[in-house]
């Protein structure tokens, strides 16, 4: 990429973070190829509900969603999700997670599981990946109470397969 290039993405990446918070930079950053595992959370002034204009944030139950998918020795592959929630009126959460392997054109899924928790929950696993074949782990957040709900997605820098 050219000098030109980076210094306009990293300023797209600075006014992402200054608009739009910490997820959407997270994600930026995730899609620039920064980091196996992703998190996103929530900035802590957007926490509360404005009292000047009624409005509440995108963030106000989920604290962190984060993901990982790594190659271990062998081609096994390390997956891992968490959800945190910021407690207060939240009454449970749902992880749900997918391991998605490449088709050249697109993404399928090869298995999903789902976990369940009061105000946060962690998922581990590790899975027998086919070597030369290329995974993401695709992570969906749902913090719940009596009234709504609050869900995010993410999706995990994708890993090759390899025996290491």
């Amino acid at each position: 990429m050219s000098r030109r290039g980076c210094l306009l993405l990293m300023i797209v990446f600075v006014l992402l973070t200054e608009i739009t918070g910490t997820a959407v930079a997270a994600r930026a950053a995730n899609d620039m190829g920064e980091d196996e595992s992703v998190t996103i959370a929530a900035p802590s002034e957007y926490y509360e509900t404005s009292k000047e204009t009624g409005i509440t944030p995108k963030y106000s139950k989920i604290a962190t969603l984060s993901g990982s998918c790594s190659n271990h020795e062998g081609g096994i592959l390390g997956l891992s999700a968490s959800l945190y929630t910021q407690g207060g009126t939240t009454t449970s959460v749902r992880l749900v997670t997918a391991l998605q392997v490449s088709t050249g054109s697109g993404w399928s899924t090869v298995e999903s599981w789902v976990s369940t928790g009061s105000t946060q929950v962690t998922w581990i696993t590790s899975y027998p990946g086919k070597i030369g074949e290329i995974y993401r782990l695709r992570v969906c957040g749902v913090a719940y109470n009596d009234n709504d709900s609050e869900s995010d997605i993410l999706y995990t820098k994708s890993v090759l397969c390899k025996r290491t």
